[in-house]
């Protein structure tokens, strides 16, 4: 099995852990999404300015199939608005992932 992260939420706080996980000499493979459209094509951009490669990022826009993605070897990292947190979170930990980061989980 392949080391994953997943990332839901693609804002600043969001992008700032991608950019923190490309400095990774073994980059896992990374799965990000966002509720908002805009957030989410952003993040090319972001990794254009930051010159982080994309070979290894996939981009989902439907959060079921993000979801689908978790299992025992990844690490998931929540940085989204408070807003339906709590239903998010437990989406994920009923995934069993490796670790769950979660930005502020109780807002």
């Amino acid at each position: 099995m392949e080391n994953k992260v997943v990332i839901i939420g693609t804002g600043g706080i969001g992008k700032r852990h991608l950019q923190s996980i490309s400095a990774v000499n073994d980059r896992p493979r990374v799965f990000c999404y966002d509720i908002n459209p805009e957030s989410l094509e952003s993040v090319l951009s972001f990794c254009r300015e930051n010159i982080i490669k994309t070979d290894n990022l996939v981009l989902f826009n439907n959060l079921d199939e993000v979801i689908k993605e978790i299992d025992n070897q990844t690490v998931v990292i929540i940085s989204t608005t408070a807003k339906g947190r709590s239903e998010l979170l437990q989406k994920v930990i009923v995934q069993k992932p490796k670790a769950i980061i979660a930005e502020k989980p109780l807002c």
